[in-house]
């Protein structure tokens, strides 16, 4: 996936008007920070570095946690969570390559993957259970002959 379709992809989930994030605001205004950061960064341009910015930047990813801890994670919200933190990766990498940034990043991707993970396991399991459930009932005449043969012996 390349940089304008990432960013076209989380303006379309950002200007949803069913998407609902904590601190709406603050994760749009990041948008805006980072995308102006990297076109200055593609077109050679002086970056300079605000702690102000940075902060909203850690805070949206502090409201994407939120709501994966307190909300369910809905299809958007999944693909938005992926994306941005896709996005704030590429963006930390080439400006203020805070550690903590890209760790908390990562981190919320390998817990969506390993979370839509878990909802397929349940799934199959679900899936195996019926299964295992119809062929506990079904006795087969074969079955039946043995038993009364087995009984018989006795």
């Amino acid at each position: 996936m390349n940089k304008n379709q990432v960013l076209n992809d989380i303006m379309f989930i950002l200007d949803n008007k069913n998407f609902n994030i904590v601190d709406k605001e603050n994760v749009v205004e990041s948008f805006e920070i980072m995308k102006t950061d990297i076109s200055k960064l593609e077109n050679n341009e002086e970056y300079t570095s605000k702690d102000d910015d940075h902060s909203k930047i850690f805070t949206s990813i502090d409201s994407i946690l939120h709501c994966i801890n307190n909300d369910p994670i809905t299809p958007e919200l999944n693909t938005f969570s992926i994306l941005w933190c896709r996005l704030v990766i590429n963006w930390n990498n080439n400006t203020i390559r805070k550690e903590i940034l890209g760790k908390n990043c990562m981190f919320i991707i390998r817990l969506l993957d390993q979370h839509y993970t878990i909802i397929e396991s349940i799934e199959i399991m679900k899936m195996l259970n019926k299964r295992l459930r119809d062929f506990k009932n079904w006795n087969p005449l074969a079955f039946e002959i043995s038993k009364d043969v087995l009984n018989y012996l006795d």
